[in-house]
């Protein structure tokens, strides 16, 4: 039963994982497929996964494809979960930005708004202040007008 499972685990990363080897593994000259194989026939495979974590996902596909393991995609969802769970992460956070942009924009707004208010409200108080100002001077202007005819 342990093999079966270990055979499944196999198959299941091989469908998600990418066949080149990393920069690290070309550098030392590991022969990266003949330690995943022997990884996959000698481990228990909760440490198979951690040890070769470093590997791309089609990477350790290429070296299980050795061992001729193959099942198909929908029927393991390896990895699947993680994709998923980092699509709605990635989701989520582009919402919440948008949702600060917006706040942020009509918080702007509001302001700008507040302002030609304000403006307004200025102005017509000069305007007032204006006409108070020339009602005052129309009566001392009128009577000075009137003493010189007399």
């Amino acid at each position: 039963m342990l093999r079966q499972e270990k055979g499944l685990v196999l198959k299941c990363l091989r469908e998600h994982l990418n066949p080149e080897p990393s920069m690290k593994e070309e550098r030392m000259g590991v022969d990266v497929e003949k330690s995943w194989k022997m990884d996959s026939l000698t481990m228990p495979i909760g440490e198979i996964l951690p040890r070769h974590q470093h590997l791309e996902t089609q990477q350790v596909a290429r070296y299980l494809d050795i061992s001729g393991l193959s099942v198909a995609p929908e029927s393991c969802g390896f990895g699947k979960e993680k994709r998923k769970e980092k699509r709605r992460e990635e989701k989520r956070r582009e919402d919440e930005e948008k949702r600060r942009e917006e706040k942020e924009k009509r918080r702007e707004e509001e302001r700008e708004r507040e302002e030609k208010r304000e403006k307004r409200r200025e102005e017509k108080r000069r305007e007032r202040e204006g006409r108070e100002e020339k009602r005052e001077e129309k009566p001392v202007i009128s009577r000075l007008k009137n003493e010189r005819f007399e």
